[in-house]
């Protein structure tokens, strides 16, 4: 089974619109896969007005608003299927894209399609996007690729890319499993970053489908309705990430850069030594280290 998870925090309209697209656009969606809708304690309306028209929709819930983070980890928590499809609910499912994630993250671990935008006031998709995905050692999110930067494969279809697009991508359930799934404990951002990170850590090569295309709505600051994210919580996600896989003196170059930030990267210390305990710690186990991360992508 392939379950489809799409979290949700008051998206309004484009909830409803990001779950048609995906039932025009993936054949057999309801013999074939489930659809999880992973609500963030929405109070909008929005998830019981798609809920009533889709009634195969599986709904799981948090009562109040916990995080981008802590919400795709709900919709993996209620995922019965061994292949895992992420998509933001606020995407445009193009045709067989599901399919063909989920063939080759069957195959080969994780797979990424071409990411595009949706033109907010039309809701149209765009035909082209973006393809790889890195990231960015100095600001610390995820930045494009050119389809011509990523390393090739045995087969023309594939690429090798250094980051997951958070908004749309596919994985298998063991591989989740074993980088410790999304982190709970991030505050608002960057759980793309994180895990992407700890799957290239762990040696698992990051599939691109250049056949498969999602396009996403996408956004220059957090919505109105969406807690506010400051210095100090990307910064404590920061040294939360690095809690995970760094090494001692990658950790120490890490917090020498933010060491100018003084009162924030304070607070952020604070709070990571208060939460810890929920880390998700792999570095005996880890493949590659953060150092060849930063080689492999040029940033070293």
């Amino acid at each position: 089974m392939i379950s489809i998870c799409i979290p949700t925090c008051n998206e309004g309209e484009n909830l409803r619109r990001t779950v048609d697209s995906l039932v025009a656009n993936t054949p057999g969606l309801w013999k074939l896969h489930e659809v999880i809708i992973a609500d963030d304690g929405s109070t909008d309306g929005s998830v019981e007005a798609v809920a009533a028209a889709y009634p195969q929709l599986r709904i799981a819930r948090h009562p109040t608003p916990t995080g981008t983070s802590a919400a795709k980890a709900l919709g993996a928590d209620s995922a019965r299927g061994t292949i895992l499809v992420f998509l933001d609910s606020h995407t445009y499912v193009f045709p067989n894209a599901i399919d063909l994630l989920a063939s080759v993250a069957g195959t080969h671990g994780i797979a990424t399609p071409i990411v595009g935008r949706i033109d907010a006031d039309t809701w149209q998709p765009s035909q082209d996007g973006g393809h790889g995905m890195f990231v960015d050692r100095q600001r610390w999110n995820c930045g494009w690729l050119e389809l011509e930067k990523l390393q090739t494969t045995d087969l023309p279809d594939l690429r090798i890319t250094y980051a997951i697009p958070g908004q749309s991508f596919a994985i298998r359930r063991d591989v989740y499993d074993s980088a410790g799934g999304w982190d709970r404990g991030l505050l608002g951002w960057g759980s793309d970053v994180s895990l992407s990170l700890r799957l290239w850590c762990l040696g698992y090569d990051l599939h691109h489908v250049i056949d498969a295309r999602i396009a996403h709505l996408f956004r220059t600051k957090f919505p109105k309705n969406r807690p506010h994210v400051g210095w100090w919580q990307i910064y404590a996600n920061q040294l939360r990430i690095l809690a995970s896989i760094a090494t001692p003196e990658e950790t120490a170059d890490a917090e020498a850069r933010l060491s100018k930030h003084g009162d924030a990267l304070a607070r952020a210390k604070q709070h990571l030594g208060a939460t810890s305990a929920t880390i998700p710690r792999l570095h005996l186990r880890l493949a590659r280290s953060l150092t060849d991360y930063w080689t492999a992508t040029n940033q070293a």
